[in-house]
């Protein structure tokens, strides 16, 4: 079978399946929505992480410079 004809029978298929179908009336349920949730969460604790981050280390070295710490820098 040619690979033309194979195209044209796909398409056909395709065709008929858009045209003629019918309610399947299925219940997908909460199994695919429960890994969207749980990544959802993840990525929000992540991001309350990087920005308490952002915030804390400035602060941490605002205080011990006024404390009169020095920070030492490994060489």
């Amino acid at each position: 079978m040619k690979f033309h004809n194979i195209l044209k029978y796909f398409f056909i298929v395709s065709l008929f399946s858009l045209c003629f179908f019918t309610n399947v009336n299925a219940y997908i349920g909460l199994a695919p929505l429960i890994p969207l949730i749980g990544q959802a969460i993840i990525w929000i604790i992540v991001g309350l992480i990087a920005v308490l981050g952002f915030i804390a280390y400035p602060l941490k070295l605002l205080l011990n410079k006024k404390k009169g710490k020095s920070v030492d820098k490994k060489k």
